[in-house]
């Protein structure tokens, strides 16, 4: 991971492995500040910050195993950003603040949320604090630096980047990354893969039954698709947008990760 929690006189901030490591510099190991996961808030530590290695990426990392695969997206065993491999983070730091900076504005931000709340299920299913949380975890692995990412492929991305309650809040589900075997698409390309929803408990897909899932099992990476999801939302981004109370809390948001602050839960 390339981000973690430091905690300091009750606030909680994201800090980046550059600012670790002018905070530590000079200083005994034992005077360093502890830091947290943003996701499961177990403690971490940093790997190979201090020793330039050309073999070894400097990272975030869990002091251990997460007791289950899945239970944290950025724990070392999780499986579901695993077909995204041959989509290299080759982009430039600088590049891939841009994209950020461009997802980040007011109306893309809305857009993107209005989307992940549709992939949730509707009114009701996410929450803004939850769906700046998915988003401080994307920056976390990086996901803006991947060659591939159009804009409107973001909304599903940053699915993967939770774990979800169903309807009735009963159980919990992921998306992971599922690649298609397709001879006519040759490496890392959208229409070779699509999203799967799978239990948290066990890991193991989840399949249709008689009653209609409230979310889908399968995410297509698909403008088109997006676009569909799109048209169904432009009521709500309609309405919303001239809601003072709604608008007061999109920026509030924004401006905790435009801030590097992780804001506490309401």
């Amino acid at each position: 991971m390339e981000t973690a929690i430091l905690i300091k006189n009750g606030v909680r901030r994201i800090i980046t492995l550059d600012e670790y490591a002018n905070l530590i510099s000079g200083k005994e190991k034992k005077f360093w500040p502890e830091l947290c996961c943003v996701v499961c808030d177990k403690s971490v530590h940093q790997k190979g910050l201090l020793v330039a290695s050309e073999d070894f990426t400097p990272r975030f990392s869990h002091a251990k195993k997460e007791p289950s695969e899945e239970f944290c997206p950025l724990g070392a065993e999780s499986k579901r950003f695993n077909a995204l491999d041959r989509n290299e983070k080759s982009l430039s730091l600088e590049e891939a603040h841009l994209r950020r900076e461009r997802f980040m504005e007011p109306a893309t931000f809305l857009r993107s949320y209005l989307i992940c709340r549709h992939l949730r299920g509707g009114q009701g299913q996410l929450m803004l604090k939850e769906f700046t949380r998915m988003i401080e975890v994307a920056d976390s692995i990086g996901m803006w630096r991947h060659t591939w990412l159009p804009g409107w492929s973001i909304p599903p991305m940053l699915m993967l980047m939770a774990n979800h309650k169903t309807r009735n809040g009963l159980h919990h589900f992921y998306y992971r990354v599922k690649r298609i075997h397709r001879t006519k698409h040759a490496g890392w390309d959208p229409a070779n893969v699509c999203l799967i929803a799978c239990w948290l408990n066990g890991g193991t897909q989840i399949f249709g039954g008689k009653k209609k899932s409230s979310f889908p099992l399968t995410i297509p990476l698909s403008e088109i698709y997006v676009n569909e999801i799109l048209k169904l939302t432009e009521h709500d981004a309609t309405t919303w947008a001239q809601e003072g109370r709604f608008i007061r809390s999109l920026e509030r948001y924004r401006t905790g990760l435009l801030n590097n602050q992780q804001l506490q839960d309401e």
